[in-house]
């Protein structure tokens, strides 16, 4: 580094990971408008891999920067996606018991339906995802946060079950792919 006039910072890593959760939120905008999510979308989410529709929100105001569709990406108030947002950042804070994150984030209300919570801790799946189940038994949704994004995919006709199959493996894989592919370009 020496003669560069670069000083290392508190990251590590290729950097990009940091940069943009560093950002100010006029210049992550700015970055997040010129990112073509559908394109990581297309190579990330074939129509296999059991997603019916996704949203990706911005963590810092909770609201839509894009989706596979206006009207599903619409259908989620901020305030809600506000509340899923508060689900990874107690999961992941040091202080909070298994029981207590468990109290707190049992259900929530997202487009007109009630949904129960499995994860982001626990058995089911790594801390890094969660599973919304509708009380109804319709629709099920997977949750994933980003350094800056929080990602919400609904799951197509067959992943869309209350129990674990080889249909909802696909989506959790789909899922796990699509976020690592976003963190990689620092977001």
């Amino acid at each position: 580094m020496a003669g560069s006039g670069v000083e290392p910072g508190p990251h590590t890593g290729s950097g990009t990971e940091a940069t943009n959760a560093d950002l100010s939120a006029p210049q992550r905008a700015s970055v997040l408008s010129n990112l073509d999510f559908s394109e990581i979308a297309k190579i990330q989410l074939p129509p296999a891999s059991g997603i019916a529709d996704y949203a990706i929100f911005d963590r810092d105001d909770a609201r839509a920067v894009h989706g596979s569709q206006p009207s599903f990406t619409k259908s989620f108030e901020p305030e809600r996606i506000r509340e899923l947002i508060d689900v990874f950042v107690q999961a992941t804070a040091p202080s909070v018991s298994a029981s207590e994150l468990k109290e707190s984030t049992r259900e929530i209300e997202l487009a007109g339906k009630t949904f129960t919570i499995s994860g982001p801790r626990g058995a089911q799946y790594p801390l890094e995802i969660a599973t919304l189940h509708a009380k109804d038994g319709g629709e099920v949704y997977f949750v994933a946060p980003t350094a800056t994004l929080l990602l919400l995919f609904q799951t197509a006709p067959g992943a869309d079950v209350q129990y674990q199959s080889n249909e909802k493996q696909g989506v959790w894989t789909a899922v796990r792919s699509f976020a690592f592919a976003l963190s990689e370009k620092g977001l």
